[in-house]
């Protein structure tokens, strides 16, 4: 699933805590590194099981 547009933090984690992905690609986004902080305490507590991977132009990501 991709979104797009602004969005608040809050409503990111809404949309990650119902959609419950396995892998979430930050694009575009000015502050990737608190979308980690952000989606690291949500796995923590148990609430999500997703991890953050930040693409990197020329490089590709295999998914399994």
């Amino acid at each position: 699933m991709h979104t797009s547009g602004h969005a608040y933090e809050e409503t990111i984690l809404n949309v990650c805590k119902e959609i419950k992905p396995d892998v979430i690609f930050p694009i575009h986004s000015e502050k990737p590194d608190r979308l980690e902080e952000l989606i690291d305490e949500l796995v923590k507590s148990g609430a999500l099981e997703s991890k953050v991977i930040r693409l990197t132009n020329g490089k590709s990501v295999e998914l399994k």
